[in-house]
């Protein structure tokens, strides 16, 4: 039956590669259930890969922003309209954001639901009519927390290694040769 009923077309921002995932103790790859009065929900577990531009300048004291956009190009919000997402980590939904602390990286994670949107397009009929298109996300936020890991992981490494090089002047090249 889930067959016969009309799907939406979701494109995600950045997206570098995405992949359906079963449902645990399942084949189906999707679910659809169905709510009183007149209210369909269809879940369907995907795994999908984005890339954000990072810019390095302030390294070491740097911060990083990258957008997940998610929305369906093809229906115009007359047909479709998303909810702001809801971010669930650990101890369920959190309507605020959450932070993720268990990252092996430098950084803190702050991941924020961003409000759910419209984007305006120019009508495929009449180029003077304008379309509008729902979309939602979140915003991760990344902000170096760890000078410690820097200092001992590189700063470190490259000054020991420098010093060990400039020793190496002090031998005579007849020792060597």
């Amino acid at each position: 039956m889930v067959g016969f009923i009309w799907k939406p077309v979701l494109t995600v921002g950045n997206m570098l590669r995405m992949e359906k995932v079963p449902w645990i103790g399942s084949s189906a790859m999707h679910t659809l259930w169905m709510n009183y009065p007149h209210e369909m929900i269809f879940l369907e577990r995907l795994h999908v890969s984005v890339s954000c531009d990072f810019e390095f300048g302030e390294f070491p004291f740097d911060d990083h922003t990258c957008d997940f956009d998610i929305g369906d190009p093809v229906m115009t919000s007359e047909w479709i309209q998303f909810k702001t997402a809801d971010i669930s980590y650990k101890d369920g939904d959190n309507k605020d954001g959450i932070i993720v602390d268990r990252l092996r990286l430098p950084f803190e994670c702050h991941v924020v639901p961003k409000q759910a949107y419209f984007q305006s397009k120019a009508s495929r009929i009449d180029s003077k009519d304008r379309w509008h298109y729902s979309y939602t996300g979140m915003h991760i936020y990344l902000k170096r927390d760890n000078l410690g890991k820097l200092l001992t992981g590189y700063f470190m490494l490259t000054g020991i290694f420098s010093l060990l090089s400039a020793f190496s002047f002090t031998i005579s090249p007849d020792v060597v040769s």
